[in-house]
């Protein structure tokens, strides 16, 4: 009977949330799809987390706030990532790249294209994998995190194996 309960949270947070939303109340409304999303992510609902964060990457978006964009899409890509859809998760990571580009945080960018190249992998995308690793390695080399990009090389290494490329 555990469902009884969650439900009813569920459609109290529904109704918290269009409430908000009828009424322009932004902060409320975070509130509630966090709720939400923090709701569904307890019980392994991805789909249902992803509407959630997506939701809040829209809200966050429309009034400029980049802190808490960057943490809905962090979210989205560990929720993709999770409920198995490595094209979404790829797309995701790929926005998060971008964003730490620009801020020349370039510390947040290995671990990323890592996780890019393995996915690739996985939808047997290798063309695009390699460069993904490649790309981890030189900016992990270039932030002195040796530990990914030793971790880039390797992965780099067993693709080409698999593709029989020994060159």
């Amino acid at each position: 009977h555990a469902m009884r309960p969650r439900q009813l949270a569920v459609d109290l947070y529904d109704s918290i949330l269009t409430n908000a939303r009828a009424t322009d109340d932004a902060p409320t409304e975070k509130q509630a799809l966090v709720a939400l999303a923090d709701l569904h992510l307890s019980w392994f609902d991805y789909p249902n987390a992803a509407i959630a964060y997506e939701d809040l990457l829209v809200l966050a978006r429309s009034k400029g706030d980049k802190v808490a964009e960057v943490d809905a899409l962090t979210q989205l890509a560990h929720i993709y990532t999770e409920g198995n859809q490595p094209e979404d998760a790829i797309a995701i990571r790929t926005e998060l790249i971008d964003w730490y580009e620009k801020r020349q945080e370039f510390d947040q960018i290995p671990v990323l294209k890592i996780a890019n190249g393995d996915d690739y992998v996985e939808i047997g995308r290798p063309d695009l994998a390699a460069p993904s690793y490649q790309e981890a390695f030189a900016v992990a080399r270039s932030v002195q995190f040796f530990g990914y990009a030793a971790e880039a090389l390797t992965k780099l290494a067993t693709l080409y194996q698999t593709l029989n490329r020994p060159d």
